[in-house]
């Protein structure tokens, strides 16, 4: 007899951050509800990916992304406020979010006008762990260390 294999708690995370249908539902700041698929083309896919990289490559993201992991929180709070006071981070947000969904706002609408910041977060993070499911589909939880986690000790 088989036995079930353990819930992922890796694949258990990044489910959550993709919606259902795979369909985000973002308000606008008027009020005005904006529903796009988070299924896109290899293309812009990969636009997305390289304006994350450079998002991701920031001081002051690298400084909040390490505040959180090392659970400080205070900390956490301040280098956020520094993120958002970080215009070249939020052209390179609003970069991925106009690569993915060209056509989401009518012309000429910038979506950091439009959307609050979370809101564009929210947007382009199924975009990035889309692929990192399907490669867990690939690779199995065993397997996670080829996508750059440690894999469990056996």
């Amino acid at each position: 007899m088989s036995e079930t294999p353990a819930p992922d708690p890796l694949r258990a995370v990044l489910l959550k951050l993709v919606p259902e249908g795979n369909v985000v539902v973002l308000t606008t700041v008027a009020g005005e509800t904006l529903r796009l698929n988070t299924s896109i083309s290899a293309r812009k896919q990969i636009v997305v990916a390289r304006a994350t990289e450079r998002l991701l490559r920031r001081s002051v993201v690298a400084g909040t992304l390490a505040s959180a992991k090392g659970g400080g929180r205070a900390d956490l709070f301040g280098q956020i406020v520094g993120l958002i006071n970080d215009d070249a981070a939020l052209d390179e947000l609003a970069a991925a979010f106009l690569a993915a969904y060209p056509d989401a706002l009518p012309v000429g609408v910038h979506p950091l006008d439009a959307l609050s910041i979370e809101e564009v977060v929210l947007a382009i993070l199924p975009l990035l762990v889309r692929p990192m499911l399907r490669a867990l589909d690939v690779v199995g939880p065993l397997g996670v260390g080829i996508l750059g986690t440690q894999t469990p000790e056996a």
